[in-house]
């Protein structure tokens, strides 16, 4: 794994809510197709699953 990338990923659970909330932000361990192999696949999925959860008025 990229430095980058395991940096980035210790952020996201170490401060989840500067990442779409602490739902959506560690919903990516959840995922059917498992952990995404880059930063920026992470960070795509998250700001899908908000723009669904905005969209969709739900609660995330």
């Amino acid at each position: 794994m990229e430095v980058e990338t395991y940096i980035f990923l210790k952020v996201i659970f170490k401060e989840p809510s500067l990442f779409f909330g602490s739902q959506a932000a560690l919903s990516w361990s959840f995922m059917p197709h498992g952990i995404p192999s880059s930063a920026m696949e992470l960070l795509t999925h998250l700001i899908e699953l908000e723009t669904n959860c905005t969209t969709r008025n739900i609660h995330c």
